[in-house]
Order: structure tokens, then C-alpha cells, then sequence
């Protein structure tokens, strides 16, 4: 599959160095690691995001 889109989100600080640090403990990048978290919640379902 080819992968020409690009999604860009705001974050703070904070929440960015906590992407990171996932990422780095399942040994993925920030974009791998971000994409499949992405895909399984829409996957799933998700009905709503926290915090709205």
C-alpha cells in the first residue's frame, strides 16, 4: 500500500516526549508507532475520543 497522505496534529510538549518514549520502548518510529495506534482505535470502533 502506498502511503502518500500526511495527517498533522498539535501537541504539547509533554504529550510529544511521551509519544516518543512509546515508540522507542515498542522499537517503532513516531509515525509507525502513531499510525498504528490510529488504525486499531478506528479498527475498534471508537466511539469517542478522552478528554472531549
Amino acid at each position: 500500500m502506498s502511503r502518500t497522505e500526511n495527517l498533522d496534529i498539535q501537541i504539547s510538549p509533554e504529550e510529544k516526549a511521551a509519544i516518543q518514549a512509546a515508540a522507542e520502548r515498542d522499537s517503532r518510529t513516531v509515525s509507525d508507532w502513531a499510525r498504528l495506534i490510529l488504525l486499531r482505535a478506528a479498527e475498534k470502533g471508537a466511539k469517542k475520543c478522552p478528554n472531549t
